[in-house]
């Protein structure tokens, strides 16, 4: 059995030689579910992941990022997953010498191409939160390097999917050496780009139970990213300004320690989103109306929620009568730190009205911001039954 099922896209046409449809996108994406799964002992692809199966979501996750043609690679107890496939309409293959390896399965993979492909994604199941802004992201990059062969990288180390142009396929085809996918693309090594994510999915696989508990429990906070995704994506936007990083660290730390107090004096404050919107907040520092430009920037990369705190730290309306919020701790944490330093707010003001002593303008709108400060640091130091700097005497 060597064949694909019918599946829906915009732009296809029928081909009558084999009874299916054929994609008429510029860019496809194979994703390898073919394999035994020994280590997990159970089939990685149908395992539940949130409210639909592993395979369901990776391929939405390609849909999502705008990439329609999928091909799912089959294998071992392939009938037990097709049905899974028809649910979503994906077209399937099934490789019969999946035994081989996954490279055959990648090869059945690129003879299943439509004509018109420029590029393919590689993608195992078992590596399942990539982002699809990430996914996005590395379709953006292919279009202004066509001929390269695209990598996520995160923190300095490759990920899933390499993005790979097609006229490396007959490469691919023909290549019958050891060491898989891998030692194929090394030889490319000097056609390839290196693409900084902040995504650790791009790192994250699933081959034992233990891995696969791990995985339900980041996706559990996909929305929102890591600290060490924050700091990768400020890092991107920011690698050439470390004032700015060293900033952003030290609000993000105030942040978090405001959040954890506010906790245990029985609120509830997300303090994840707290201390990695602290992280973001300045991630578009430099660029004019720049919490704005920030909160674009952070919501593209799918944290939406984050975003709309990190975007109010310039411009929040504060009211007392509605308690505290995320909003509320990461624009206080803004104003209590100056470069990387905690300094005093009535000091900060004192230091504003004189430097804006001859703006008016701004000197009443620099004024306001500093006193509501003061007063959600008011607001929080009864809530939490002391005084904010208690929090940060050494």
């Amino acid at each position: 059995m060597d064949i694909e099922i019918h599946t829906y896209a915009v732009d296809k046409h029928w081909d009558s030689d084999i009874s299916i449809y054929v994609m008429t996108t510029e860019i496809s994406a194979i994703i390898l579910a073919a394999g035994y799964a020994s280590r997990m002992g159970r089939m990685k692809p149908l395992l539940p992941l949130g409210k639909e199966s592993v395979i369901a979501h990776v391929a939405e996750s390609f849909r999502e990022a705008g990439v329609n043609a999928i091909t799912i690679m089959l294998g071992h107890r392939c009938r037990d997953i097709i049905p899974e496939l028809e649910k979503y309409n994906l077209a399937w293959k099934v490789n019969q010498h999946y035994a081989q390896g996954m490279l055959s399965s990648i090869k059945k993979g690129i003879e299943a191409l439509g004509s018109d492909t420029k590029a393919f994604f590689i993608m195992p199941v078992d590596i399942p939160l990539v982002r699809p802004s990430t996914l996005q992201h590395l379709v953006e990059k292919h279009k202004a390097h066509p001929g390269q062969v695209i990598y996520p990288v995160f923190q300095g180390q490759r990920g899933h999917p390499p993005l790979v142009p097609v006229c490396f396929a007959g490469e691919i085809l023909t290549y019958e050496g050891s060491g898989g996918l891998r030692r194929c693309l090394q030889a490319w090594d000097r056609d390839s780009l290196d693409v900084a994510v902040a995504d650790q999915g791009v790192l994250v696989d699933m081959d034992t139970p233990d891995d696969y508990a791990a995985i339900l429990e980041r996706y559990r906070h996909l929305a929102m990213p890591s600290k060490k995704e924050a700091l990768a994506l400020l890092m991107i936007h920011q690698h050439d300004n470390p004032s700015v990083v060293a900033h952003a660290s030290a609000v993000a730390s105030v942040a978090a320690a405001i959040g954890q107090a506010l906790n245990r004096s029985g609120n509830n404050v997300n303090v994840r989103m707290i201390e990695t919107a602290g992280l973001l907040h300045d991630i578009a520092k430099g660029r004019s109306n720049h919490a704005q430009r920030g909160a674009e920037l952070i919501a593209a990369n799918g944290f939406k929620a984050v975003a709309d705190v990190a975007g109010q730290h310039m411009n929040l309306v504060f009211d007392p009568s509605n308690g505290i919020n995320e909003a509320d701790v990461v624009y206080l944490a803004d104003k209590m730190v100056s470069g990387s330093e905690i300094v005093p707010l009535e000091r900060r003001l004192h230091w504003k009205k004189e430097q804006f002593r001859d703006d008016s303008e701004a000197l009443k709108m620099m004024s306001f911001r500093m006193e509501q400060a003061i007063r959600i640091r008011q607001t929080i130091a009864k809530m939490i039954g002391n005084p904010l700097e208690k929090l940060f005497l050494p």
